[in-house]
């Protein structure tokens, strides 16, 4: 990931793994050149994906500060907030459907029918004596 003393990217200890990761993508039909940062995001992004809370993705990564980690996984994690908020309306959903009446149907049309005798709403009134 770091550059060596003398500015290299990579050590001759270490080129292998290069080698090897782009020897796989080659092989899964991947066109282009892939870097270690790849597969370190990738990991992190299916963490996220999976629902592994932040701050353990961020422990894993090695990050210093989770906020590191909110930065760069914010767009991935904002994807599923709206599917984990959905949550709560499929628990409350059944909770929340009431019986609807019946209406009577002509030949397959449905009709609506009229409001009769409804108590209405009280009104106050607001003015003085």
């Amino acid at each position: 990931v770091f550059a060596q003393r003398d500015g290299t990217r990579r050590s001759a200890a270490t080129r292998w793994f290069a080698v090897k990761t782009q020897e796989a993508a080659t092989r899964a039909g991947i066109d282009r050149r892939l870097t270690f940062h790849d597969l370190r995001r990738t990991y992190g992004a299916m963490l996220i994906e999976a629902g592994v809370h932040i701050y353990t993705v961020s422990k894993l990564l090695g990050h210093s500060d989770v906020r590191i980690t909110e930065r760069v996984y914010a767009p991935i994690s904002g994807k599923f907030l709206a599917e984990e908020a959905s949550r709560l309306g499929r628990h409350l959903g059944p909770m929340m459907v009431r019986e609807l009446p019946s209406t009577p149907s002509l030949g397959g049309v449905l009709v609506a029918e009229p409001v009769r005798n409804q108590p209405q709403p009280a009104t106050k009134s607001f003015a003085t004596k």
